[in-house]
């Protein structure tokens, strides 16, 4: 006979498993709020390894302190209890961070989600979670939100207003629901505590020998992941064994560039010849006219796909592509206006302001390294009147993608025209970006070293920025100017640390099904998000290599002193 919560499609928990979460929750809060580390559980039971929604409730005093959750997942139950059980002390954006003397007024609450079924308005009922979708706004309320109002039509209203939309909108058949039914575990004195046993700690130093045997295993991940025409499986979903294989083209362009400039580095005859095979899959989607080529994929051609196509195959360098080298350069430059800028749109020809903030920056770099390699000096005209435009955009346009392409591009102009307003701008621009870094005070040390920016929890684009501010230390080390080397390399040092515990390893992929099919690969961010995607490895070689070509021995000198 089924019970209650089997016919409402929840999980059914025995009291030592509920025990369990409230414990890995309690142990969470204690281990983040008192020592600054990510509690990570080592859990052996299926029940609770397996995929659901959970929201976690901090209490104090009866009052709230702290509620976060998520609807969907792609992780176990007890990783989903212990990220929410972070982000609801520290990462709830009505309160401030939790403190240590507050911890034993503290009530944990754990609601976990039945799977979301798709429903229509009218099947909405009273203590029904719901969730509501319209684009990229979403919200949701658990069932206990319906005390909070009168009636159905001012709950959904409310709903839609923490959607940040309009408090109507749901009248006009513009959103989509879900509903769901909730288990609620309720932390409380009578419960006993389970000692939960604590996965592989993070290491704290960081060393160059430390750094290549981090990009070996990254590569041997690319090797391991090449499917038979040359692509890479794209996306990938540890915890529930699930891939997303088409590819996305740009971004295997740029893994393919890092691999070539690893191969080059290491001089590795077999790396370089993956890059060669990803580049050759590439290629088919390359269209040639007489005098320029473009990249045509899914009935779309732009700046971004040429300009890291062309990245690719400069760091390929083979002469059997010099003709279309110079061809996919010739584009680039036509797609440039009169005042500087770029056209982002080949086809379809359409335009987006929100494009100007990224592709140019790829493009440029692009450009620089053509004249690098070619040693042909007329596309330093259009990089000129490419900086004067791109210049006074970074002064209105503060955005964080901005900075890592252009400051390679300009770093590395420097080096061929050493004008110092290049050094100047690419100065200003990581000097911002640096602010938005966490430093060796913040509360959870795990996130040290992490750049705090499109989201508070830290991860991969870390790599991205500091790809960037790589290239800056070294036209700073080029002037000798003492106070940006000092701050560049600490950043760059604590970044470096930091990317490194994104990547799995032999000690930090046991709690993973399939292990090998993760090891050497980096998963998005450190708390919530475990999904893998070549382009995470993509930006973490770049970083990487630049900071290995970068630095000298001294540089790598007291590494684990200067982590703190």
């Amino acid at each position: 006979m089924q019970s209650v919560l089997e016919k409402n499609n929840i999980i059914n928990l025995t009291q030592k498993e509920q025990n369990t979460l409230l414990s890995i929750a309690r142990t969470t809060l204690e281990v983040c709020i008192n020592k600054g580390e990510i509690f990570k559980p080592k859990i052996n039971n299926s029940k609770l390894s397996k995929v659901y929604g959970v929201f976690v409730t901090l209490a104090k005093n009866k009052k709230i302190r702290g509620c976060i959750g998520s609807s969907f997942s792609k992780l176990p139950l007890y990783l989903e209890v212990r990220n929410n059980t972070i982000k609801a002390a520290i990462h709830d954006s009505r309160f401030k961070p939790m403190q240590k003397n507050e911890l034993k007024n503290i009530k944990i609450e754990i609601s976990i989600l039945s799977p979301p079924e798709k429903t229509k308005i009218q099947e909405i009922n009273q203590f029904d979670g719901v969730f509501i979708r319209n684009n990229y706004h979403s919200a949701v309320f658990l069932p206990e939100v319906w005390h909070n109002y009168p009636n159905k039509e001012i709950f959904l209203s409310e709903l839609c207003k923490k959607a940040n939309l309009s408090s109507d909108i749901w009248k006009f058949g513009k959103i989509k629901f879900c509903k769901f039914n909730t288990m609620k575990i309720v932390e409380n004195n009578r419960i006993k505590r389970i000692d939960i046993k604590s996965d592989s700690k993070d290491s704290f130093n960081i060393s160059k020998d430390k750094v290549l045997d981090s990009m070996n295993l990254a590569v041997k991940w690319l090797k391991e992941n090449q499917n038979c025409d040359g692509s890479f499986k794209y996306l990938y979903f540890p915890y529930v064994d699930e891939y997303v294989l088409e590819p996305e083209l740009l971004r295997l362009a740029g893994t393919a560039a890092a691999l070539a400039l690893f191969a080059s580095l290491s001089k590795n005859k077999d790396y370089m010849n993956i890059a060669k095979r990803a580049i050759e899959y590439i290629l088919k989607y390359v269209k040639c006219d007489k005098n320029f080529a473009y990249v045509l994929y899914k009935e779309k051609a732009n700046l971004g796909g040429v300009a890291i196509v062309l990245l690719s195959l400069l760091a390929i360098k083979e002469k059997k592509y010099n003709s279309l080298i110079k061809k996919l350069g010739n584009f680039l430059t036509s797609m440039q206006k009169e005042d500087g800028s770029f056209k982002i749109n080949y086809i379809p020809d359409s335009y987006e302001e929100a494009d100007q903030l990224l592709y140019p920056g790829e493009a440029l770099l692009a450009l620089v390294r053509l004249v690098k390699q070619t040693k042909n000096k007329k596309y330093l005209k259009n990089i000129e009147r490419a900086f004067q435009f791109y210049k006074k955009y970074f002064e209105r346009n503060r955005y964080f993608g901005f900075v890592p392409w252009q400051s390679q591009a300009f770093a590395e102009l420097y080096e061929i025209r050493r004008k110092k307003e290049y050094a100047k701008f690419v100065f200003e621009m990581n000097d911002w970006i640096i602010n938005f870094q966490y430093g060796d005070n913040y509360l959870v040390k795990n996130y040290r070293g992490g750049f705090c920016t499109y989201s508070q929890i830290p991860g991969f684009d870390t790599a991205c920025y500091l790809e960037g501010i790589a290239a800056a230390y070294k036209v700073a080390k080029s002037l000798n100017d003492k106070r940006r080397i000092k701050r560049y390399r600490k950043s760059i040092l604590i970044g470096m640390n930091f990317i490194l515990q994104l990547q799995y390893t032999d000690k930090n992929s046991k709690s993973i099904k399939y292990p090998k099919k993760v090891i050497g690969a980096f998963r998005e961010n450190i708390l919530d998000k475990d999904c893998i995607r070549y382009d995470f490895i993509q930006h973490s070689l770049i970083a990487l290599l630049n900071t290995v070509k970068n630095f000298d021995e001294f540089d790598w000198y007291d590494g684990k002193t200067c982590l703190g």
